[in-house]
């Protein structure tokens, strides 16, 4: 049964109850259960959290026509224009199971009786239905003012999506507000944006492979993917990701593993939900056993079952963090992904590896595998260099990741300059962590 049939079904089996309020929680409770039921079947986590979307339009369109109708014979002869607009994730449809439910209740230029006793009567239904809403009530005006001065208003307008009520109003929002979203201030927007991240990273502990992550805030969290959306809609005008692989920023493959690992990290946000009943995010060492059980890992070998959950976990939090940062610097710093571009500055190290402004490049890809120590050779350069692999080349690096085999690990020619590394005097963890995000090192020694 799709989210659609579920709502219709819920709302149609619950009409006759006479207080909305009781009619909510009975819907919400519910279509809880029908969607935990799918979850635990094995549904993916952007199914769940895309009908969970869908179960609340329904909610909300139908408290909005009840509580409208009634409001309308009670305050006759007034401006009832009023459009209920979903922002954030519930705009993006990625609501999982306990998250806040974001709406803008958008009037066109002042709030009349009618709009405040509907905002506030949605409201309080919502919240004794156990759904916690976090709202703004604004005009086109206020909505076009803020997202000039506060970013974060900004971002949960990019996610806008009309629910119900004045689709005219809603019309003309995207008309006046959209071009100001995207066309004015957005190298300040991608600044603001590059350091919130930043500072969140920190915040949360600064690594991928945290002992208690957070699956939405932490580095490698769902954060990081929006974050590169928001940069990507700003810059490119690109409304998804798989806009992205339309645009030639990135390959489809890209999106396609990058949309993999956030299905896992919904899924298990979706499980940290249902199980707490809350809005719970930080996988707890509590929580890691819980929910490898729940998602029906097993142990392997010398792993627990939970071990095996936890490697699966950093492996796509990994994924996470290197194709978003990847979607970003192509989004902001080319045009398009270029591997023959020349350098008119900087210097030739050897055939195909160039040093300019700080950076390595290889210009010619073909070295990869004619010389496939040069997937060692070039961590050895960059710590003796003090420079940083460019995006381009990492990502030039991982796609040769097979020529890594057996022979390769005994031989001289890969081995020298890995020693090399380790004997370095200076930025020894730096490079092997450089190598480590590249899967070199763990291709290397696996």
């Amino acid at each position: 049964m799709d989210a659609v049939a579920i709502s219709l079904g819920l709302l149609q089996e619950t009409q006759s109850e006479s207080d909305l309020k009781s009619l909510a929680r009975a819907y919400v409770s519910k279509g809880r259960q029908a969607l935990f039921e799918r979850h635990r079947a094995g549904a993916g986590g952007i199914e769940v959290a895309s009908a969970w979307s869908t179960v609340m339009d329904h909610l909300i369109r139908h408290l909005y026509a009840a509580i409208s109708s009634d409001c309308s014979n009670r305050i006759a002869g007034i401006d009832r224009s009023f459009a209920l607009v979903a922002q954030g994730g519930y705009g993006r449809g990625e609501l999982n199971p306990h998250s806040d439910i974001d709406l803008l209740f958008l009037y066109p230029r002042r709030i009349t009786p009618f709009v405040q006793a509907v905002t506030e009567k949605l409201q309080h239904t919502l919240w004794d239905a156990g759904i916690e809403p976090g709202h703004a009530a604004r005009s086109i005006v206020d909505c076009i003012r803020l997202a000039e001065s506060d970013m974060r208003v900004r971002t949960s307008l990019l996610d806008a999506r009309f629910l119900c009520g004045d689709f005219a109003l809603f019309q003309e929002f995207e008309r006046k507000v959209e071009p100001r979203l995207v066309k004015t201030g957005i190298q300040r927007f991608i600044r603001e944006k590059l350091e919130e991240n930043r500072a969140r990273h920190a915040q949360y502990g600064g690594s991928v492979y945290l002992l208690e992550p957070d699956v939405k805030e932490g580095e490698g969290g769902l954060r990081d993917i929006q974050t590169a959306r928001w940069i990507a809609r700003a810059k490119v005008k690109a409304r998804d990701l798989e806009a992205l692989a339309l645009g030639g920023f990135v390959g489809t493959t890209e999106i396609a593993n990058l949309k993999e690992s956030q299905d896992f990290l919904l899924r298990v946000r979706n499980e940290l939900h249902f199980a707490t009943g809350r809005h719970q995010d930080q996988l707890t060492f509590e929580q890691q056993e819980n929910v490898s059980a729940a998602l029906g890992f097993e142990g392997e070998e010398a792993l627990r079952g939970v071990e095996v959950f936890m490697r699966s976990y950093y492996l796509h939090a990994a994924q996470i963090d290197r194709l978003s940062t990847l979607i970003i610097h192509r989004v902001t710093d080319s045009d398009r992904p270029s591997f023959t571009a020349s350098y008119v500055f900087g210097r030739t190290l050897r055939e195909g590896v160039r040093l300019s402004k700080g950076h390595l490049h290889i210009t010619k890809p073909e070295i990869l595998k004619a010389s496939p120590e040069n997937l060692i050779r070039i961590f050895d350069d960059a710590q003796k260099y003090n420079c940083q692999l460019t995006h381009e080349t990492r990502e030039l690096m991982r796609q040769h990741l097979e020529v890594i085999d057996d022979e390769f690990r005994r031989s001289a020619a890969a081995n020298t300059p890995f020693f090399s590394i380790l004997k370095w005097k200076e930025s020894v963890y730096e490079t092997l962590a450089a190598m480590h995000r590249s899967g070199v090192l763990g291709a290397f020694i696996p």
